[in-house]
């Protein structure tokens, strides 16, 4: 279990199941061997499905991906204050991902 995990918690519904969802950020989660490249969590609520990681797309040491979370109507905002995207370092800014969840079939 990764030292900071719920650095940052949201609830919100993800999937289709009419039951709120905990979305939870470990930004100091190492991925494929890189230093707190991060993670987030995602713990559907109602039974519907297992527990979804997400790892930073383009893990960068300590690049924090899961430093804060939001989610609404299916999409994520994932805070990654220190991510490395295209060579550019954006430190002290939040790089915001905005995916839709899979969709758990029977939930």
């Amino acid at each position: 279990m990764p030292k900071d995990l719920g650095h940052a918690v949201a609830l919100a519904r993800i999937n289709d199941d009419k039951c709120a969802d905990l979305i939870v950020g470990a930004p100091a989660t190492p991925v494929n061997g890189v230093p707190s490249a991060g993670a987030v969590y995602i713990v559907y609520g109602g039974n519907a499905a297992p527990l979804l990681k997400i790892e930073a797309p383009h893990p960068t040491s300590y690049g924090s991906f899961g430093w804060s979370v939001a989610g609404y109507d299916g999409f994520l905002a994932i805070g990654a204050p220190a991510e490395t995207v295209g060579g550019l370092k954006l430190t002290n800014r939040d790089l915001r991902m905005r995916r839709k969840c899979p969709t758990v079939q029977g939930a």
